[in-house]
């Protein structure tokens, strides 16, 4: 693993930080929007009759319609242990109110938000989320 100063270095080549970007397959526009828009809070950025682009708390993720062939190729190839996902890296305050705000609002969590301990004793939080396509949403925090 690199060292910080390392990092910061990799970091400092940009005039801004860099922001995430994803593509994924959806099912329903309109479905992806509610989620993401309605329950999530995320912003619409643009929609036209094949994807839907979204701000993603400050990172560009793009829905793409596809056909019911790819959506549930995609469904049953995916393990529970092996997921792929998107997702946030959150401060141990923004993940509890995640939690809490999931919980009053009645998502159904995919994987119900877990506390562990790695061995050096730290900390790591998580919780998934499934959308209605079944894309993966991971949120994770980690020393606490």
């Amino acid at each position: 693993m690199k060292k910080k100063d390392d990092l910061d270095k990799v970091l400092a080549e940009f005039t801004s930080r860099p922001k995430f970007y994803s593509v994924f397959l959806v099912n329903s526009l309109a479905k992806t929007v509610e989620f993401y828009c309605d329950v999530l809070g995320c912003r619409l950025l643009s929609q036209v009759a094949t994807e839907v682009e979204i701000d993603f708390f400050g990172n560009h993720v793009r829905g793409l319609l596809a056909n019911e062939h790819l959506i549930t190729e995609h469904l049953e190839n995916r393990r529970a242990s092996n997921y792929p996902s998107f997702g946030l890296v959150m401060s141990s305050s923004d993940w509890h109110r995640a939690v809490d705000h999931m919980n009053y609002i009645g998502v159904k969590f995919f994987l119900e938000p877990t506390l562990k301990t790695d061995s050096a004793g730290k900390e790591h939080a998580l919780f998934l989320l499934e959308d209605p396509s079944g894309n993966i949403l991971e949120f994770k925090c980690g020393t606490l």
